[in-house]
């Protein structure tokens, strides 16, 4: 793999989180929906036959968790072979970058670069250094790999 292929490989797995977290949250407001509304007690009172909005949502709701499963299930076999790769990297520090920002995630939310370099105790540009330094070391280790 070139450096660039390695770097897609991660950024895929970063896209995918943020659709997971993009279809969990879908889900939340589905069920937030199914809620008791307020009442409104000024204007004309219209009586008509209310819509079957509870089993539409409820199919709804069903259907985005089928998604969420199965999201979660191709993104955890994607993490495992992505753990793989990052363990093949010597320095301990490029493997904490990569983890960091393409593996965890803070309560529901990706981490930035600003973000993991407050948790390493780095500025960004050593961080973003960092990362440069291990998809290089990767791509080698994965190089390596093939040739076996």
């Amino acid at each position: 793999m070139t450096t660039q292929e390695v770097k897609e490989y991660f950024k895929q797995i970063r896209k995918e989180q943020s659709e997971l977290m993009h279809l969990i949250e879908m889900r939340r407001r589905e069920e937030l929906s199914l809620l008791p509304k307020g009442i409104t007690y000024d204007g004309d009172r219209v009586q008509s036959t209310p819509e079957d909005t509870l089993s539409k949502t409820a199919a709804k709701i069903v259907d985005i968790q089928q998604e969420i499963d199965s999201s979660i299930l191709g993104l955890r076999q994607r993490k495992a072979e992505a753990e793989s790769y990052i363990s093949k990297l010597e320095c301990s520090n490029e493997r904490e970058v990569m983890r960091w920002y393409y593996m965890d995630n803070d309560c529901g939310k990706l981490l930035s670069w600003q973000q993991v370099a407050e948790k390493m105790g780095y500025t960004e540009k050593h961080v973003l250094k960092l990362h440069g330094t291990a998809l290089l070391n990767l791509s080698k280790e994965l190089k390596k790999d093939d040739t076996k």
